[in-house]
């Protein structure tokens, strides 16, 4: 009796610690996908079905591997990440899914503890690896614009994210740092840069390095229809 209740009360500690995991999935065009997959290689594994690019579930302390799966016409996109749980805080883990091949040829990083940032009464605070991240995700996205074709008789249509964006730095006469974007709009770093690098790819705004961080600054406004 008194086993079956140090059980009972050490799975109820379990279920009390879990910590809220929450985030967003992203293709390399910044559009989410309809319908991904998501596997944790809990015990037994969990398999989760994503819906329009927006998750939310709970886990207890503990070191997690989580892959994002997404099929489009016979191609595979994927993305792993490593969390690592020590408390009951608030977590926000984006994904950014990229084609199965190249994601294998450029982006071997596989073994690296990506820890994601954790969102406190301070903000979002990240690790010191995620720097190396965001300029191998960018790198990536610019070999995939690259290979996308616009001629000047495209319209292009902004997505309310990339548009948001730019209406805050008109609203900073036209120039802000990358941080204070960030700190403004709430974002996670990866959703942020990966924003960033459509806009500057459209030609929208100029990222200037400056010390550590980047002045982000407005070269053309978007007008709206």
């Amino acid at each position: 009796m008194a086993v079956k209740k140090l059980f009972l009360f050490l799975l109820f500690l379990s279920y009390s610690f879990s910590a809220l995991i929450e985030g967003e999935v992203f293709l390399p065009d910044f559009s989410k996908p309809n319908i991904s997959v998501m596997e944790i290689n809990t015990t037994p594994k969990q398999t989760i079905v994503i819906f329009n690019g927006s998750y939310s579930l709970n886990l207890s302390n503990g070191s997690y591997n989580i892959t994002v799966y997404y099929v489009e016409n016979s191609n595979l996109f994927q993305s792993t990440e490593t969390l690592k749980i020590k408390d009951d805080k608030k977590y926000i883990l984006d994904f950014i899914l990229l084609p199965y091949d190249l994601d294998e040829e450029l982006l071997p990083i596989e073994d690296v503890d990506i820890t994601p940032q954790i969102k406190n009464d301070n903000g979002l605070i990240g690790n010191k690896y995620f720097d190396v991240f965001i300029i191998l995700v960018s790198l990536l996205i610019l070999i995939y614009l690259a290979k996308k074709k616009f001629t000047k008789e495209d319209k292009i249509e902004l997505p309310p994210d990339l548009i948001l964006i730019l209406k805050v730095i008109k609203a900073n006469e036209n120039r802000i740092l990358q941080r204070e974007l960030r700190e403004e709009l709430k974002w996670s770093e990866a959703k942020l840069s990966l924003a960033l690098s459509e806009l500057e790819h459209l030609g929208y705004i100029r990222r200037i390095k400056k010390g550590r961080g980047n002045i982000i600054s407005l070269i053309k406004d978007y007008e709206e229809k």
